[in-house]
């Protein structure tokens, strides 16, 4: 997880270790710690980017039909 101001510059950045070895849940449990990360630490005005369609679609649907 990297995080930035609102200039680009580096903020701070951790990494974990996840127990899996398919991709798909990595990122999504990337993104899941990055979002209670932020609430932990009550940021507003966040912003989350990741390049895992299938996750960000999960969280954007309104439909349980996630995979």
């Amino acid at each position: 997880m990297i995080a930035r101001d609102w200039r680009g510059n580096l903020v701070f950045a951790y990494s974990i270790k996840v127990n899996t070895n398919v991709l798909v849940q990595a990122k999504a449990e990337a993104l899941r710690w990055a979002i209670s990360t932020a609430m932990k630490q009550n940021l507003i005005n966040e912003s989350f980017e990741s390049d895992c369609q299938v996750c960000i679609q999960g969280l954007t649907s309104s439909t349980n039909s996630i995979p």
